[in-house]
């Protein structure tokens, strides 16, 4: 019995070790560090049935595991955690899963971003940009960069009230070459930008140029994370700076005047496209006004024209001769104004009605006599008596009303 437990017990340790020697583990396991972020990636061979892998972080204990269908993890959100893992010994394990097998773990290469310890790879922070403004007056310059404790949010929940690190910088002056003396200052967490004042080059031919390294620490000073060194970060050059201005001051004079013709430009088109209102009567030439009232009687339809026409007095039996011609001549001017304006027209008629009303009148008295007729004889003229020669006759107002007849001669 007892020989049939142990070859039992042997049978299953041989099953479990060929089933994991199935499974291939993960291959070229490896941590890379991109200022705070961190990530670890591996290679696995093809053809394989769907895997997943087991992530587990580890420092001298396990710190983070996970699983991912991926051949790459991030684990940055993992090393910067309240523990300050950061500064840490960490070392990653990768595991392949297959169903309910699985290989043997890959171990990366070892990582930290504290600078005192001893790993494969020391991870490091980048500086934010930095800014040089000179004062000419003072004869120096301020370097001066956000504080990467804040504007990293990685590092920033990392500290607390009662555990806050400092970052120390230091500045290296640079130029035509060679680096002077460095020059540091330190960065608190409650600071939002880290400043420090540089002395300007005491040859003026010399260019301001500097480089920046520093180290965070923790609230004991112990643990270090360092900052990767910056490359030249130059002065801006005076003479550039006025060149930006002036060529800055010229192109705003140049937009000036642009929209200033244009401006002309418009009001001038709007000007020749608006009908210019006509003067007052009252101050056109009267050169003008007579060619105005020439073209707007001429322009007036025939039909619109009272038509003139002359009737003989009812009451006369018979007219001199004279007459007769006054009547036809009037007759003839009523035709020929018959084309005119019709203001012309009007006083024609106001003048033919008067005289209609004198030859009317005229006739009247000579019917009174006999005398007054003139009669011709076919073949000889016989001589024509002249109204005037025939008694004439008045009406005399006697006053209330009463008219009298009188009688008067030549």
């Amino acid at each position: 019995m007892r020989r049939d437990g142990a070859f039992r017990a042997l049978l299953v340790l041989l099953v479990s070790i060929a089933s994991a020697a199935e499974v291939p583990p993960p291959e070229n396991v490896h941590v890379s560090c991109q200022n705070a972020a961190v990530t670890v990636k591996w290679n696995y061979p093809e053809h394989q049935p769907k895997t997943r892998f087991k992530v587990v972080l580890k420092n001298e204990r396990k710190v983070f595991e996970n699983e991912t269908n991926d051949h790459h993890y991030d684990l940055t959100h993992a090393v910067w955690n309240t523990n300050e893992s950061y500064l840490d010994y960490l070392i990653v394990e990768v595991t392949a899963l297959q169903g309910n097998n699985e290989s043997k773990n890959e171990q990366s290469n070892s990582f930290t971003f504290n600078v005192l310890t001893s790993v494969h790879t020391k991870c490091f922070l980048d500086f934010p940009r930095v800014k040089i403004d000179v004062n000419v007056d003072a004869d120096t310059a301020t370097v001066s960069f956000p504080n990467p404790i804040i504007s990293y949010k990685e590092v920033k929940r990392t500290f607390t009230a009662d555990s806050e690190p400092v970052l120390k910088f230091y500045v290296s002056l640079v130029g035509n070459g060679t680096v002077s003396g460095d020059h540091w200052s330190d960065c608190l967490a409650k600071d939002n930008n880290c400043k420090v004042d540089v002395p300007l080059p005491k040859d003026k031919d010399i260019k301001l140029c500097v480089k920046l390294s520093g180290t965070l620490f923790d609230s004991e000073g112990i643990r270090q994370v360092k900052f990767r060194g910056t490359n030249e970060t130059c002065a801006p050059d005076s003479g550039s700076v006025k060149a930006v201005i002036t060529l800055a001051v010229i192109l705003m004079a140049v937009l000036f005047s642009l929209i200033t013709m244009a401006v002309i430009l418009i009001c001038k088109v709007k000007a020749w496209t608006t009908k210019t209102s006509q003067l007052p009567r009252t101050l056109i030439p009267s050169t003008q006004k007579h060619e105005d009232q020439t073209l707007r009687y001429d322009t007036v339809p025939n039909e619109d024209i009272n038509e003139v026409s002359i009737v003989p007095p009812s009451k006369s039996l018979s007219t001199t001769s004279e007459d007769s011609n006054q009547s036809q001549s009037h007759r003839d001017q009523g035709a020929g104004l018959n084309s005119h304006h019709s203001e012309g027209a009007l006083y024609l008629q106001r003048y033919l009605s008067e005289s209609s009303s004198q030859t009317d009148s005229d006739s009247a008295d000579c019917s009174v006599k006999t005398e007054c007729v003139s009669v011709e004889s076919e073949g000889e003229e016989t001589p024509r008596v002249s109204a005037y020669d025939c008694p004439h006759i008045h009406m005399l107002d006697m006053g209330d009303g009463d008219m009298a007849t009188g009688y008067g001669g030549n």
